[in-house]
């Protein structure tokens, strides 16, 4: 801002820096327009998110009951269910994303919401409609999982 105000060529790279920093701090936004229907804008978004989205150990640690865990692999499992589907013949059906550490199948986790425990059965990576069985997610993946 002080460069604009005294007159100073503001290079490119340092615009991108502030905005990228602003993005990690989560006090920057960016919106994008297309249309996945037409095919419009999909090569930016692709781009934008390469490009912005920081990889989950730039972002600050989760502060949960004053107790701070790193976005790791290597920290506590800690994910966000964000959809919940009950799908006939396999039950219900949870989409997350995984804050920090990583699940697989059979491990055992808490749910906040319930206050209880829940065993995992079957966990996948999701691509539109199609579910492909995986092994396990880590860090900062998004997929579905079958309690």
């Amino acid at each position: 801002m002080n460069k604009y105000v005294e007159g100073q060529k503001i290079e490119l790279s340092e615009c991108l820096d502030v905005l990228k920093k602003g993005i990690i701090q989560g006090k920057t936004a960016l919106c994008l327009a297309g249309d996945a229907l037409e095919l419009i804008g999909i090569q930016n978004l692709i781009e934008t998110v390469i490009e912005f989205m920081p990889q989950p150990d730039l972002l600050p640690d989760i502060e949960i009951d004053s107790q701070k865990i790193k976005r790791s692999d290597d920290s506590p499992f800690l994910g966000y269910v964000f959809k919940t589907i009950v799908e006939p013949h396999v039950g219900e059906l949870c989409y997350l994303k995984v804050l920090s550490g990583s699940i697989k199948s059979g491990d055992i986790v808490k749910n906040s919401t319930k206050s209880s425990d829940e065993k995992i059965n079957q966990i996948f990576s999701i691509k539109g409609k199609e579910k492909k069985d995986i092994s396990q997610l880590t860090s900062g993946m998004i997929g579905g999982l079958v309690k």
